[in-house]
């Protein structure tokens, strides 16, 4: 199929509904097991992820030779690699190259172990799969060691991928010891009880004895499981006999601390990217609660001293966040206080009391930019201490409060008075009002607010 036509067929099945995808979506893969050579499966599935991505329905997946293939590192994938390759995670994009390197060094002895397990996937044969999945799995790993020794493959060119195929065999090769922990350990595991802790200790010790170059993996396994990651550290400070983070940072599975600390550096860069004019509030706010959750976690379950190599990094990130989000905020509550402008009469009389500024229609946007900014710290409420901002975040709040306090009694005296220019302007103006009001203070006072407002133009 030339590009145009699978652009094509792309652009109409990413239309569909989601109820239509997901079935679609596993008969294809059903399909593509019996008859690969058959339709475009792949240029089909592309096209059908953007749709099954947010679908409330998700399809069936069914297990695939490349599934399987897959199923001992599935936890250390990532969507790609933020920048230079990080050990412990493996980019989506490589798992191709990578597969097809496997069947081209491998060959045809694997290509009909790759058929018999194709039939005892699509026959449901548990008894069948068991003998012939650790077979599969051994014979791919063997593959991939021959191809990363010689080296002369030319995918290995690039080096991240090349350190994504090391770690994928090292995972292949310790898939029967790890099976235990992957079946006990379903995700999302909403806590580690300590009979977990002691499981992974003896997974941990029996990949050591036979492939000590792979056994800080075992808690990276559990790691893209747990509910709540930081939780892992529990497993480390086990096996280093210690609560230290100077002491557990220097054994092999300080690894996984390691990866923690790289998602707090990630979602503080996303949070530093924010910009007060284009920001997305759920977004951002997200990405703050994750950080202030992950950095509050990891001292908790850790002793994380301050100078300790853990504690430097996670401290300067905090007050990187703390910074950057003071910086955000002061900008950012302008376009509440803007939209919300009042101004003093003329009448030397009447100096102390505030007019809604009705010389202008609402700004849409600045509407929207104020509801963003309103949504934002409400959303921030129970994390801003944890995320270092608890400062700005309080006094982002109390001068919005202020705001609102001061112009509500000016807008609801606006729409008394309106003439039919201004009436369509003091009412959108009260809308807005209404809406940050909900927001900020919750809905029983925007309901009252907004019965004050027909009050008003009913008086």
């Amino acid at each position: 199929m030339g590009k145009d036509k699978a652009d094509a067929l792309k652009a109409f099945l990413a239309r569909l509904p989601g109820k239509i995808a997901a079935p679609l979506a596993t008969a294809i893969e059903a399909d593509r097991l019996v008859n690969p050579a058959g339709l475009p499966h792949e240029t089909i599935l592309d096209g059908l992820r953007p749709v099954l991505r947010g679908a409330e329905t998700r399809p069936h997946r069914l297990r695939t030779p490349l599934r399987v293939f897959c199923e001992p590192f599935e936890d250390l994938l990532v969507g790609d690699h933020e920048g230079a390759k990080v050990e412990g995670r493996i980019a989506r994009s490589s798992l191709r190259p990578v597969w097809r390197l496997v069947q081209d060094v491998a060959g045809k002895p694997f290509a009909a172990r790759t058929a018999s397990l194709t039939g005892a996937l699509l026959g449901r044969t548990e008894a069948e799969l068991a003998e012939i999945v650790p077979l599969f799995q051994a014979e791919a790993a063997a593959a991939l060691a021959t191809a990363l020794e010689a080296g002369s493959a030319p995918a290995l060119a690039d080096p991240d991928l090349c350190a994504d195929a090391e770690e994928i065999r090292r995972l292949l090769a310790i898939a029967p010891l790890t099976l235990s922990l992957r079946t006990r350990f379903i995700r999302p595991v909403p806590t580690l009880e300590d009979a977990d802790l002691d499981i992974i200790r003896a997974c941990y010790e029996d990949v050591g004895s036979v492939h000590p170059d792979a056994a800080r993996y075992v808690p990276v396994i559990v790691l893209g499981r747990l509910a709540r990651p930081w939780e892992i550290l529990r497993v480390l400070a086990k096996l280093a006999r210690s609560q230290s983070d100077t002491l557990v940072s220097q054994t092999d599975v300080g690894l996984v601390g390691e990866l923690l600390l790289h998602d707090l550096e990630r979602l503080a860069e996303r949070i530093e990217a924010a910009e007060p004019a284009s920001f997305d509030p759920e977004t951002l706010g997200t990405a703050i609660s994750q950080f202030a959750r992950l950095g509050h976690g990891l001292t908790t379950e850790l002793d994380i001293h301050r100078h300790g190599p853990w504690g430097e990094r996670l401290a300067e990130l905090r007050a990187r966040v703390g910074t950057r989000m003071e910086r955000f905020l002061d900008q950012s509550v302008r376009d509440v206080t803007g939209l919300l402008a009042v101004r003093r009469p003329g009448n030397p009389r009447r100096r102390h009391e505030r007019q809604a500024d009705l010389g202008r229609p609402l700004d849409d946007a600045r509407a929207g930019r104020a509801r963003a900014v309103v949504q934002l710290v409400t959303s921030c409420r129970g994390v801003a201490a944890q995320a270092a901002f608890n400062v700005a975040h309080a006094t982002c709040v109390e001068r919005i409060s202020e705001s609102l306090d001061d112009y509500v009694p000016a807008i609801l005296e606006a729409l008394k008075g309106a003439d039919e220019e201004l009436l369509p302007i003091a009412q959108a103006y009260f809308g807005a009002a209404v809406e940050l009001i909900g927001l900020l203070r919750g809905e029983a006072e925007a309901d009252l607010l907004r019965r004050k407002g027909a009050i008003a133009r009913a008086g």
